[in-house]
C-alpha cells in the first residue's frame, strides 16, 4: 500500500512518497512536525488543517500554520482574450496586502492559469526575500506550484524550468512552506486570491499598460535576470515595487 509522507515543519515541508524523503527533511530538524498516510486527500488536510465547520455549517477559513507570514494565490485564464491573471493575498505581520496582474506573452497563456499561479508564485517569493522574511507559508491550489519548486516534478518547458530555479535560488535563503489548498472550498483568502485573479484579466484587457502590471512585470523580470546571471547572492537594490 503506498504512503504519503506529509512534512509540516521540516527542512522542505510537503507531501513525500517514500520513508527516505521524509527523513532527510525531518531527522535532526528541531521540532520538526510530520505524519504518514494511507492517502493524499489526509495528508493534504494534515498540512491544511482547515476548513473546519463549526455548528452552524459555516467554513472557518484561518490558517492554523505557525508562520506567521504567508500568502495566498491563484491564477485565472480568459481563452477568448488570451489573458492570464495573478491574483495575491499577502499577510505580513497581521497586515494584509493585496496585488493583481495579468500578462497575454502567447507562449506563456499556453498554460493558462498555471502561468497566473506561477507568476503569482515568484511575486510572493520576492516579497519574502527582499523583506528578510525568514519562514513564509505559501497557500496554493494547482500541485505544480509546490512540485515544480521542490523538484519533485520534472520541469519539461523553459518556464517552468525558470520557476524551479527561481524558487530553488529563493529557497537557499528562506524557508518556504508550500500548502495546498482545494479551489473553492470556501477558504476566504483563497477565494479573495481568485477573484484579484479574473479582476486582473478585466483590467488587463482595458488597460495593458497600467502601472500595477508594469511594475510588477519589471519586479519580477529584474530579479529573474539576477538569477540566471549570477553565481552569487541576489541584491534588490533595483527593485523597489515593494
Amino acid at each position: 500500500m503506498a504512503k504519503f509522507y506529509a512534512v509540516k515543519k521540516g527542512r522542505k515541508t510537503g507531501i513525500f512518497h517514500t520513508w527516505e524523503q521524509c527523513q532527510a527533511q525531518t531527522k535532526g530538524f528541531p521540532g520538526a512536525i510530520f505524519k504518514s498516510f494511507s492517502s493524499l486527500e489526509e495528508a493534504n488536510q494534515f498540512l491544511l488543517e482547515i476548513p473546519t465547520v463549526n455548528e452552524n455549517k459555516e467554513k472557518i477559513n484561518t490558517p492554523t500554520t505557525s508562520i506567521s507570514n504567508y500568502a495566498y494565490i491563484d491564477g485565472s485564464f480568459d481563452k477568448v482574450a488570451n489573458i492570464y491573471g495573478s491574483g495575491v493575498v499577502i499577510i505580513d505581520d497581521q497586515n494584509t496586502i493585496k496585488h493583481k496582474f495579468g500578462g497575454d506573452d502567447p507562449e506563456l497563456a499556453k498554460m493558462r492559469n498555471v502561468t497566473g499561479e506561477i507568476e503569482a508564485a515568484k511575486f510572493v517569493m520576492t516579497y519574502a526575500y527582499k523583506h528578510n522574511i525568514k519562514d513564509f507559508a505559501i497557500y496554493y491550489d494547482y500541485e505544480g506550484i509546490a512540485a515544480w519548486a521542490t523538484g519533485n516534478w520534472k520541469t519539461n518547458l523553459p518556464f517552468t524550468k525558470n520557476y524551479a530555479l527561481f524558487a530553488k535560488k529563493i529557497m537557499e535563503r528562506i524557508n518556504i512552506q508550500f500548502i495546498k489548498v482545494a479551489a473553492h472550498t470556501g477558504v476566504a483568502l483563497n477565494e479573495e486570491a481568485d477573484k484579484l485573479a479574473k479582476l486582473a484579466i478585466a483590467d488587463f484587457s482595458i488597460d495593458n499598460n497600467s502601472l500595477d502590471y508594469l511594475d510588477i512585470h519589471n519586479l519580477i523580470t529584474s530579479l529573474e535576470e539576477e538569477i540566471n546571471n549570477s553565481q552569487t547572492d541576489i541584491s534588490f537594490e533595483k527593485l523597489s515595487f515593494f
